[in-house]
């Protein structure tokens, strides 16, 4: 397997060592909670113009040959096996762009979360190529990720359809990975953050109050007791909101106007990503999780105030998918703390 051809390529950042800021309620003994990302390093990172290239769906790269190109999909190849390269490159019709194409999704892109802190960290770095290029979308894309690429100012945008691949003809322009997911460059997320508040004026009508709570009572990994919980949220002055009742646009003003902000570990807190810097953050995490620190390390980036709150799983043996259960008592502990001028 090969590196598609590089036309051009151009340093935009070097890497750097990122090292967190400690939870404002850390305890010693929550340390092997934590030790796995107290440091991490960016890469150096790349924009690369690339020979033209064969898209799929899941943001699998092939080359004129039907050859599978590792540049941005190396970690995701397991799952692809013969039966997926013959029906993306032989079998499903292509279309064929005659323009320059921007790309930067994977198949985990969908998600809210990879695409605010993977996808737009991105875009931010070929923000030059957005008036002459068309920004190429992972399939049936949704409303937020309409909404936020409006900022870049792409000339198009094309979705890439699961029963049809696309021919970049005119070649990809593309960016190396920044860091390991759940991983960021300060200065991009920085910047992001004054680019989109500068776009989307906030709104006083969604001021929903300056400490709100982030309700995942419609998802999987909710907190199952949340009803016991709701006089101590509401003791402290916390207002519970459902963002998905609402639009991207609406969900910038009221988390802007929070001054704390508390969530269950979930897409909820990717929206760190566009909150001022001194924001209070809450992350109610299951006890047993270990690796997924991605809001931990972003609030460092994003010069935010991180607090956690730990909850037992209901059903342990699902892991970080578990519904959750928390304390009030320790619950209302952890607000005092969090609260306190």
């Amino acid at each position: 397997m090969r590196l598609p051809r590089i036309e051009s390529q151009k340093l935009l950042l070097p890497s750097h060592n990122c090292v967190r800021k400690m939870p404002v309620n850390y305890q010693e003994s929550d340390r092997f909670r934590f030790e796995n990302d107290f440091e991490r390093p960016t890469y150096d990172v790349y924009s690369y113009q690339l020979e033209p290239l064969l898209v799929t769906a899941e943001g699998v790269l092939m080359d004129k040959r039907g050859i599978v190109q590792p540049l941005t999909i190396l970690q995701y190849l397991s799952p692809y096996s013969w039966k997926y390269w013959l029906k993306k490159y032989w079998v499903l019709p292509r279309q064929s762009i005659q323009e320059t194409a921007v790309f930067c999704f994977d198949e985990w892109s969908k998600g809210l979360f990879h695409w605010f802190c993977d996808v737009l960290p991105k875009l931010m770095c070929l923000r030059e190529h957005a008036p002459s290029s068309i920004l190429l979308l992972p399939t049936a894309p949704q409303a937020f990720h309409l909404e936020s690429i409006k900022p870049f100012g792409f000339k198009q945008t094309l979705s890439v359809d699961r029963k049809k691949s696309v021919w970049a003809d005119k070649g990809l322009i593309t960016v190396s990975e920044i860091a390991i997911t759940g991983n960021y460059h300060y200065q991009l997320m920085r910047d992001m953050r004054q680019l989109f508040n500068q776009y989307f004026p906030l709104n006083p009508a969604l001021n929903l109050g300056d400490k709100i709570y982030a309700s995942r009572a419609r998802a999987r990994r909710k907190l199952a007791n949340e009803h016991e919980l709701e006089p101590v949220l509401a003791k402290h002055g916390f207002r519970k909101v459902f963002l998905e009742d609402y639009s991207f646009v609406e969900q910038l003003s009221i988390v802007r106007h929070a001054k704390y902000f508390a969530a269950v570990h979930g897409a909820s807190l990717a929206y760190m990503s566009f909150m001022p810097a001194e924001t209070r953050i809450l992350e109610i995490r299951n006890e047993t999780d270990t690796h997924n620190l991605c809001y931990f390390a972003l609030a460092t980036d994003m010069a935010q105030a991180y607090y956690y709150a730990l909850a037992k799983p209901t059903t342990p043996s699902e892991g970080n998918h578990s519904d959750l259960v928390l304390e009030a008592s320790y619950l209302d502990h952890v607000l005092n703390d969090f609260t306190k001028p």
